[in-house]
């Protein structure tokens, strides 16, 4: 919105192009995806990752509708996979969603922005919680 105003919108203007006009589905949330059916419905995958980021062994779950490789080629991480959940990407991001919200304590808030572009995704997990995890997406995403 901020963006929108520094152009020379008013606040109301900002607020209804908001309300009316998709801005890059890169980033997803309920109301993208409630309002772009076919979005909701594209291919889509869940995954769980170690990853090393500034020298620390943490792990990641994030969503992607492109390949994991791809998505992670973007990061300049050590990365392998653990998990790999296939679904619609409606159903992927509702159970990245619960994950994260499952998980929040185990947020790692050390990392921004400039570490990577999916910082708020990183966690400090303990080989249960991995395995939880893990266990979550293979029973959710067949």
């Amino acid at each position: 919105m901020s963006s929108r105003i520094s152009k020379g919108l008013s606040v109301q203007e900002a607020i209804e192009l908001g309300a009316s006009k998709i801005v890059g589905s890169g980033r997803y949330n309920n109301t993208i995806l409630e309002r772009d059916p076919e979005l909701a419905k594209k291919s889509c995958i869940l995954y769980l990752v170690c990853i090393i980021v500034n020298e620390k062994l943490r792990y990641k779950v994030g969503i992607t509708t492109n390949t994991l490789r791809d998505r992670l080629a973007q990061e300049s991480v050590l990365w392998e996979e653990i998990v790999v959940g296939k679904g619609t990407l409606l159903e992927c991001f509702n159970l990245e969603q619960q994950i994260h919200d499952l998980m929040d304590d185990k947020k790692d808030k050390s990392f921004n922005g400039s570490d990577m572009a999916g910082y708020t995704e990183i966690f400090d997990f303990d080989d249960d919680e991995v395995e939880s995890v893990k266990e979550l997406i293979v029973e959710s995403l067949q």
